[in-house]
């Protein structure tokens, strides 16, 4: 499995909401719905806390398989954890650097302690809360010495012949080269990845034919019916990204046209009616159009108060479980309403008055929730 169906099988499994995810893991539940979708990674610092949370750890969380037992390679990724925490970070660095040596010929396991050093080290150079010994070890030429080390791995790691490790190390490369603002470099790097990896896929797709031919049709069924929920979050996503750079380009008319499409496109994808508004609202406020994001804010309320639109009745999903997408639309409307209400860009919207009149109304709606 892929890292987002690792992350929502496991979280399914312990019972657990994205929101409830997303706060302890303090960061917000949409953040966690991207994670799920595949649209967006797990920061790496939060890949210990996410293993932990998930009761796994960050071999299975990553998709990686196993060169070494599961025992030997669990009991050294805890014994690094329990260092670094204990110790302090030299201590856990030495002892995954020692590890490295002794299983060389195991990247799998070299991918995830460096990038769980990785994130330990830009952790603990953004706070001290873990001990002076820690803030003093990831600070200064200490911790350029430390980068150093985790930059040649990635390196090394990037020619690994295990395509899972080639491509990781190469994004936390690519990812490095951004922060650095080395864009030629990025560039260099995105073009050694392959145009797919369809792996995954090729092998749902001929599950489902088994499936379907041995009279197991449901399961066929919902195999096909997640693909489809897939693609449309995916279409959403790109046609939303659109309208994004149409408006950052000034191209309102295109903007407009684009937004159209997408609000049609999902409605036939029986997407919650709420949805279908998002990019119609952006397009609007960049018109700072206060009457027609009123308009559209209050059809999404509407819709989430009234329950319209259940994805649960569609026929396209109806093997799936969404017991979770109505609380999920709520939490998404207070997030949304936050957003206006801080953001500078909505200020023009926050002086009408029919904007406070619809704030009181999420905030009364949440509190009944609550």
């Amino acid at each position: 499995m892929k890292i987002n169906e690792v992350i929502r099988v496991k979280r399914l499994e312990l019972g657990m909401t994205q929101e409830q995810v997303a706060t302890r893991l303090g960061v917000s539940t949409p953040a966690v719905n991207k994670w799920e979708r595949g649209a967006s990674y797990p920061d790496i610092t939060l890949i210990p806390a996410l293993a932990r949370l998930l009761e796994t750890d960050a071999n299975t969380l990553l998709s990686f398989q196993d060169d070494i037992t599961q025992e030997q390679n669990l009991a050294i990724q805890r014994e690094t954890d329990r260092l670094v925490r204990e110790e302090g970070y030299d201590a856990g660095f030495r002892y995954a650097v020692a590890a490295m040596r002794e299983y060389h010929a195991c990247d799998q396991l070299a991918c995830i302690l460096t990038m769980y050093l990785d994130g330990a080290l830009t952790l603990y150079a953004a706070s001290g809360s873990e001990g002076d010994n820690d803030a003093a070890a990831a600070s200064g030429g200490v911790q350029e010495e430390y980068r150093s080390a985790i930059d040649a791995n990635y390196r090394r790691l990037a020619s690994s012949a295990e395509s899972a490790v080639r491509e990781m190390a190469t994004g936390m490369l690519i990812a490095q080269a951004m922060q650095d603002e080395n864009y030629t470099q990025a560039q260099e790097l995105i073009d050694t990845l392959p145009d797919a990896t369809p792996h995954a896929i090729d092998k749902e797709e001929r599950q489902a034919a088994v499936y379907a031919r041995t009279g197991r049709l449901s399961e066929a069924q919902n195999i096909w019916q997640r693909r489809v929920l897939r693609l449309s979050n995916d279409l959403q996503t790109a046609l939303s990204s659109l309208v994004e750079i149409a408006i950052d380009q000034g191209s309102l008319d295109d903007a407009s046209e684009m937004a159209q499409r997408c609000s049609s496109i999902m409605g036939l994808c029986d997407a919650p009616e709420w949805t279908l508004g998002a990019s119609l609202f952006e397009v609007a406020a960049a018109r700072r159009d206060s009457a027609a994001c009123l308009d559209i804010l209050e059809g999404m309320l509407q819709s989430i108060e009234s329950g319209s639109r259940s994805m649960d009745d569609s026929v396209l999903y109806r093997g799936i479980d969404m017991t979770d997408a109505s609380d999920f639309a709520q939490r998404m409307v207070d997030f949304m309403f936050q957003d206006l209400q801080a953001n500078e860009k909505y200020a023009f919207l926050r002086e009408d008055s029919g904007f406070a009149r619809l704030a009181a109304r999420v905030e009364t709606w949440s509190a009944h929730r609550a």
